[in-house]
Parts: C-alpha cells; sequence; structure tokens
C-alpha cells in the first residue's frame, strides 16, 4: 500500500500480537520529497513509500531470518498482498456488476419510456417470453417497473428482451474482462485502483469488443 509519513520508515520492522502472531512490516521504493505547509513557508520532509504487512507466527528469530534473506521475505509479503487485494477486488467488482445488471434498463414501449428490472427471476421470465416469441407468440401480458401488468406486443416484448440482453451481455462481458486484469496484475497499487467503469487495458479492450461483436 503507498503510504506517506514524516519519518523514514526501517526497511522491515515487527510488531507483535499477545496471541504470538506479528505483522511483519515491510517498506520498499522509499521517496523523500519537500513539502510547503499551507500555513507557512516553512518546508518539512515526507516520504513516500510502498508497505506491505505479512501475518505470521513470532519467534525470537523471526528478525535475524528476515535480514539473512530480505528480498525473498519481501517477495513473499507482495505476493500475500496481491493475493488478497485480488480476492476483494474480484468480489467487488462482482457486486457492482450484478447491481448495475438487477437495477434493468430503460425501453420504449407502446406505454412510453419504461423501466424494467432485471432481477433474477426477471430474467427467468424474459428468458420464457423470449423462447415464446420464437414460437410465435403476437402478445403476452407483463409489467414495468411500479406499475400494472398490460399486454404487450411482440414487437414490445422483441425490443425488451433484446434491450435486457444487450445489457446483461455487456456487463457480463465486461466484469469478465476486469477479473481476467486482476488476476494476471502484478502490482499491488494497480489493483487496488482497479473500479467497476474503468479503461480496460487494450488488449483486453479489443478482445472484449470482438465477443460482443458476435
Amino acid at each position: 500500500m503507498k503510504t506517506t509519513g514524516s519519518l523514514i520508515p526501517k526497511t522491515y520492522e515487527i510488531e507483535k500480537f499477545s496471541d504470538g502472531t506479528c505483522d511483519v512490516i515491510f517498506a520498499t521504493n522509499v521517496v523523500e520529497t519537500e513539502v510547503a505547509m499551507e500555513e507557512s513557508e516553512e518546508k518539512v520532509t515526507q516520504y513516500t513509500y510502498d508497505m506491505y504487512r505479512l501475518h505470521m507466527p513470532y519467534s525470537d528469530t523471526l528478525s535475524d531470518r528476515i535480514g539473512d534473506n530480505y528480498s525473498t521475505w519481501l517477495d513473499m509479503a507482495i505476493s500475500t498482498e496481491l493475493t488478497l487485494l485480488a480476492t476483494e477486488k474480484i468480489k467487488e467488482v462482482n457486486a457492482v456488476c450484478q447491481n448495475i445488471i438487477y437495477a434493468g434498463v430503460d425501453v420504449e414501449t407502446a406505454y412510453g419510456i419504461e423501466h424494467f428490472s432485471l432481477g433474477v427471476h426477471d430474467q427467468q421470465n424474459l428468458s420464457t417470453i423470449k423462447m415464446m416469441l420464437a414460437n410465435g407468440l403476437t402478445q403476452y401480458p407483463y409489467h414495468a417497473d411500479g406499475k400494472s401488468c398490460v399486454i404487450y406486443s411482440a414487437e414490445d416484448l422483441n425490443k425488451l428482451t433484446e434491450t435486457a440482453m444487450a445489457h446483461i451481455t455487456y456487463h457480463t462481458t465486461y466484469c469478465n474482462m476486469l477479473r481476467t486484469w486482476i488476476a494476471r496484475e502484478t502490482d499491488c497499487e494497480t489493483v487496488r485502483n482497479i473500479v467497476y467503469g474503468c479503461d480496460l487495458p487494450d488488449d483486453l479492450k479489443e478482445y472484449m469488443a470482438e465477443l460482443l461483436q458476435q
């Protein structure tokens, strides 16, 4: 995690806990800068660095073992944090994607522009309607959000199911690309800054475009 402080950080330090475990805190890529104080012209020194924590059992020999093989321990800390970050970030983007899909779509029907949610049951209902349309359905009762059930024409039902499918396909595909990006990324700060709606790397953007053209 990118951290800023007024004290130069130690290469590593051990924070011991009462349960016999500890956090080994690593600081790397330290950059020293002079920053002007807002209330005066005085400048202070700040240190910006990458900080990683490794939680583990404590032992009296731990500090010596880390010092003897520092780069291996640092790599372990970075890998552990990256794995944890990726797991949480994938959960985050999955949740946002689901909420956006469930929120639904606006569709212009014979009754005006109406909103249709796309929760699990809504998707199941529309899948059934889509199959019925393929078998020659000409009209069918359905309802927009907050409205009573009315008869929709095949034209409106086709428009609804196609709009819903496009919405679901787009966000499912985009979320899949985000998960691919997160899983392959090797920089913790990059993973931390990935949010739903951000631009994809060029290769994933191109691949997504190809998928959506099918």
